[in-house]
């Protein structure tokens, strides 16, 4: 018997999924592959289409999917440069990967639902993220004064006789 299998989307441009695995550790590993076709040189900012090969191998912690952590695998692709001096080579940079990699918003939002009755190190736990970068989110997330201002348009309600 077959096991029951979901498709979920992205919403990441210029990839493709190439493989999609579940680590021993129960976490989601996507393998993605770009779909660009060139670079712009570091150098002279001229676009390059001489494909030189492939990069190490990159991971970054994407959100979780179904309560498991999930990691997206690739290999940036290089290109060299005829027109520049020694033809140095330039790694493809993928449009998606800083958004993901720089932008905690979504991995904000999702440590802040589970704050509700838990401690830095729960979270940590069930997110499997240090507890540095839990704490650092939450750091992030909560202001680190109380605004005193009074607040202004509240009405009081009640007679004040149902006081105990």
């Amino acid at each position: 018997m077959s096991t029951a299998q979901i498709s979920v989307p992205l919403d990441i441009s210029d990839v493709q999924v190439l493989q999609t695995q579940i680590s021993s550790r129960g976490e989601f590993i996507i393998t993605l592959e770009s779909t660009l076709t060139s670079a712009r040189c570091h150098r002279c900012g001229r676009e390059l289409c001489q494909f030189y090969g492939l990069d190490k191998w990159v991971t970054v912690r994407h959100l979780p999917i179904l309560g498991r952590p999930v990691y997206l695998r690739y290999r940036p692709k290089r290109y060299r440069c005829e027109e520049c001096d020694g033809h140095p080579t330039t790694t493809q940079q993928l449009t998606c990967i800083p958004q993901i990699v720089r932008t905690r918003r979504p991995m904000t939002d999702t440590c802040c639902c589970n704050w509700s009755n838990a401690t830095i190190e729960d979270v940590s736990l069930k997110e499997r993220l240090a507890y540095d970068r839990v704490l650092g989110v939450l750091e992030r997330c909560i202001a680190a004064e109380v605004g005193l201002e009074p607040v202004h348009g509240l009405e009081r309600t009640g007679t004040g006789r149902d006081r105990v």
